[in-house]
């Protein structure tokens, strides 16, 4: 600021007027004449004293006035002192230009080094200023970016989009600011996008004077949110096809947060809140204690359970459920669970179940079919023995000579051989009766006898020796005993087929059971001529057979019933020739004593 001192040092002379008027930062004084004036002019930076005196003489009532000067030295006096005065004036006004210009400069600096692309607008929205950083990017020069020239950077997709917005925002005279995400060119060509923000400048009466405005690179941002995009849409789509929905709550929350599959399994609309309470009303009674437990299980390890949904229609559906838990900041605890439909799987484990149980019974009548000479003789023997001690005993009664104890020895006689033809007949039956499986502690060296007894006549018309080698102790397993002595027959007959073409001297089986460590393994080896590597990949496959006619149905059905018990049916060729198959099982929790009944 300028300040101005003006002090008479003497009298002003009639009719003089000193008057001091400003106008922006300069002074312009107006005299009609001056005595004795001392001035001083004082910038804040460099004072400067200018110093004019003249001579007059005041005449007073009591004297005349003195003149020391004429009018003519008085108006070249003046004339000086305003000529000083102007210079002073254009000096003060080259200082403010330089003051205007340096602080000008330094708002560019300023505005240049910020990380953005800053703009300003007028009033009407026409550009009027675009930063060194906004040209160095677009490649434009600050004629061209001038009013709406800046539109030429926009994406041709995008310029609709913008220039609706900054139209809508000039015609509401109240939105103060706006933001758009829009693509801009680089000088190379290259689109990147940006996010343009423009904020209105007010003056105290609520009138925009200006608009100012800025363009931040969001361009990595962009496409990092657009790939969640896709990884979201991708997992939807993955989740939508495995039918398998993601859950998730925070210990302490009833709301949990779900995926869209995760609804459409439990049948509820998307969007809406899910509690526990609503999850309840959708699992069947039997489960819902469960579910309840898991709400807040300290589990350390992954947890999985399957369950029952009843849905609205009242049908069922089976689902399998795994969740896990994760310490998240402050101490709490995050859950996070899937959950997937396995009703389908459910049905079609169910059919194959069916399937081998079907699968089973031809393989059963089958073996009835190739065992009906063992079968007739193994009772043809008995109803001999019959018929032979009833005609013995008929005669003994009714001979002249009476012998009571004769035919009673032979009634006893018959009444042996019924037995013995009872029980081929039940064992028979048991074998190939078609039951649900029953699940017991078998005696396997029990269970083999049988099997042994019913194959009797087969290997002696084959002319094969078969020895065993039985444990020193009871071998037993808990299971099925029928569909156990069922692998035991496939497995003895398929040694008997392998050894059709091996010279009847050498044809032998032994047969060994035996346990380790809480596992009972079976074993038959045979002494035929085994199997080649090839058919050792398809020797459990449904069908396949390296027999003549064979069905290739029996060994899969041992390996289905096997693994049916948690066991392990296995092969291996003999380093001497022939094969050895047998199986593995884990024994039974407790033991009988060798010897005894299973």
């Amino acid at each position: 600021m300028v300040q101005v001192q003006a002090r008479c040092k003497g009298v002003l002379s009639s009719g003089l007027v000193a008057k001091a008027k400003q106008w922006n930062r300069f002074i312009i004084l107006e005299e009609a004449g001056l005595s004795n004036v001392e001035m001083r002019v004082n910038d804040e930076e460099s004072p400067v004293t200018m110093t004019s005196t003249s001579s007059a003489t005041r005449k007073t009532e009591d004297h005349a006035p003195a003149l020391s000067s004429t009018a003519a030295d008085l108006q070249s006096q003046n004339a000086l002192l305003r000529a000083e005065i102007d210079d002073l004036a254009t000096q003060l006004r080259m200082r403010h230009d330089e003051k205007a210009a340096a602080s000008e400069e330094e708002v560019k600096r300023i505005v240049n080094s910020m990380p953005m692309l800053v703009w300003s607008a007028h009033p009407n929205g026409m550009v009027d200023f675009s930063s060194e950083k906004w040209l160095d990017y677009t490649g434009m020069t600050a004629e061209t970016a001038l009013g709406a020239g800046w539109l030429a950077a926009f994406h041709p997709d995008d310029v609709e989009l913008s220039l609706r917005r900054w139209l809508g925002l000039m015609a509401s005279g109240a939105v103060e600011s706006a933001e758009v995400e829009v693509r801009v060119r680089r000088y190379d060509g290259q689109y990147r996008w940006f996010l343009v923000s423009a904020y209105a400048f007010k003056n105290g009466s609520g009138v925009i004077q200006r608009w100012f405005g800025s363009n931040i690179d969001i361009h990595d941002r962009k496409l990092a949110e657009d790939e969640v995009r896709r990884s979201e849409m991708c997992l939807s789509s993955a989740q939508r096809i495995g039918n398998v929905g993601s859950f998730s709550w925070s210990g302490g929350e009833d709301t949990l947060r779900c995926s869209e599959e995760f609804y459409r399994i439990l049948g509820l609309e998307v969007g809406t809140s899910v509690t526990f309470g609503r999850i309840l009303e959708r699992v069947h009674p039997d489960g819902r204690f469960q579910v309840m437990s898991l709400r807040n299980q300290r589990f350390a390890k992954p947890h999985e359970h399957e369950n029952r949904l009843i849905m609205k229609d009242g049908s069922e559906k089976c689902v399998l459920v795994k969740i896990s838990r994760r310490e998240s900041v402050g101490g709490a605890f995050a859950y996070h669970g899937a959950i997937a439909d396995i009703t389908e799987k459910r049905k079609s484990e169910d059919a194959l179940a069916q399937a081998r149980a079907d699968l089973a019974a031809v393989a059963h009548a089958a073996s009835m079919g190739e065992m009906a000479a063992s079968i007739a003789h193994e009772v043809s023997q008995p109803l001999l023995g019959i018929l032979t001690n009833a005609e013995l005993a008929l005669r003994k009664l009714s001979s002249e000579n009476l012998r009571i104890d004769e035919a009673s020895q032979a009634i006893r006689r018959v009444i042996r051989d019924a037995n013995r033809a009872s029980d081929v007949i039940r064992r028979l039956r048991d074998l190939y009766s078609r039951r649900g499986s029953a699940h017991e502690v078998v005696d396997l060296n029990d269970a083999l006898h049988e099997v042994l007894d019913l194959s009797r006549s087969e290997l002696k018309r084959e002319r094969i020796a078969v020895s065993r080698e039985p444990s020193l102790r009871a071998i037993q397993v808990k299971g099925d005993r029928i569909q156990l002595q069922q692998v035991m027959l496939n497995l003895l007959r398929n040694a008997i087929e392998s050894l059709a073409s091996t010279p009847e001297a050498n044809r032998t089986i032994l047969i060994r059971t035996y346990e380790t460590a809480g596992q009972v393994t079976l074993l038959l080896e045979d002494s035929g001529k085994g199997f080649t590597p090839e058919d050792s990949r398809k020797l459990f496959d449904s069908f396949f057979s390296t027999k003549p006619g064979g069905m290739g149905i029996g060994l899969s059905i041992s390996r289905s019933i096997i693994e049916a018990h948690r066991g392990v049916l296995w092969a291996r060729n003999n380093d001497l020739g022939g094969a050895t198959f047998g199986f593995d099982l884990r024994a039974a929790t407790h033991t009988l004593t060798a010897g005894s009944g299973s």
